[in-house]
């Protein structure tokens, strides 16, 4: 009971709640100047980051006890925020198998997840926020009445909570249907393919049959000239014959080209239904992070994408 009435908790629990949305603020703020549109940053799709409330959290836990040593201060802030920022970028690589961000193009970068450019910058926003920041935010927190603290902290956690399991269920939705495309992918390779051999086999076999005969006529044509004409007419008869058999051949393999390449036809309708089909969670997942990576499903994920973003283009 004691820990619930802490009123340190949840000054730190209001303080992760205000900094998780002051930093999808800022990161609304960059790509509305950078890009020159509204972009709904954040794995989540409610007004918050919460990457920026605990990296806000940890350096007024950690360094707000050293702020007059502006060099450390600096230093501590710049390894809080790459550790944090390298830990979650990781993680989330490894659970739903995208890079939400990359700075792969960036000079000094780890990974793709961390470089040094962003790294000094949030060790400048970790000075500003310890040494000029957070004691307003401080003081504006203390004017709640704890029991109303508590009571809108629960609100924040509880809407939180909720925005994750839906943002996690539209991520695990994308990659179902990825998988699904990609399944369709192969399914149409292996069709063509099937289609192809069967060109190829049939045609080979025809070579095959006719060849004989053809290589037969003319050896026999230069040892027996005079008798020509009879081979001729048995040639004839032997063509009659093969081609007989290439006829049943060609129709038999014409059923089958026919049947696979409805197949086909069917599938491409299918698949390309699925990929101008979207969600409005798919939707924000590929307006929300231009740089999106995937890593399962590469190609069916940038068709996708190129879908998406030629339906927004014309509108």
């Amino acid at each position: 009971m004691d820990i619930i009435k802490n009123i340190e908790i949840w000054n730190y629990l209001a303080y992760f709640f205000i900094y998780s949305f002051s930093g999808w603020i800022i990161e609304v703020a960059y790509h509305a100047f950078t890009k020159g549109k509204f972009i709904n940053r954040g794995f989540l799709a409610g007004m918050v980051c919460p990457i920026y409330g605990f990296g806000a959290i940890t350096i007024v836990f950690l360094l707000e006890p050293i702020k007059d040593n502006l060099f450390i201060l600096f230093i501590g802030a710049v390894l809080i925020c790459t550790i944090l920022e390298y830990l979650v970028g990781f993680f989330l690589d490894r659970i739903f198998h995208k890079r939400w961000w990359d700075y792969s193009d960036v000079p000094f970068n780890l990974g793709g997840y961390v470089c040094i450019q962003f790294s000094v910058y949030w060790g400048i926003a970790g000075v500003i926020l310890v040494r000029d920041i957070h004691f307003m935010i401080e003081n504006l927190v203390s004017l709640i009445d704890l029991r109303m603290l508590m009571v809108l902290c629960g609100v924040s956690v509880i809407s939180i909570l909720v925005d994750l399991l839906a943002s996690v269920q539209n991520v695990l939705k994308l990659n179902k249907k990825l998988a699904l495309l990609e399944e369709m992918q192969l399914q149409i390779y292996d069709l063509s393919n099937m289609v192809g051999e069967g060109v190829s086999d049939t045609t080979l076999d025809i070579i095959n049959r006719v060849d004989p005969v053809l290589k037969d006529f003319s050896e026999r044509k230069n040892a027996f000239g005079e008798a020509i004409d009879k081979e001729i007419s048995d040639i004839k008869e032997r063509k009659d014959a093969f081609g007989s058999i290439i006829e049943r051949e060609l129709s038999d393999f014409k059923e089958i080209k026919t049947e696979a390449q409805l197949k086909l036809e069917e599938l491409k309708i299918k698949r390309n239904e699925l990929i101008n089909s979207y969600r409005r969670g798919e939707k924000r997942i590929i307006t929300a992070f231009p740089k999106l990576r995937e890593d399962m499903y590469t190609e069916s994920f940038e068709e996708f994408r190129r879908a998406i973003k030629e339906k927004l283009n014309k509108r």
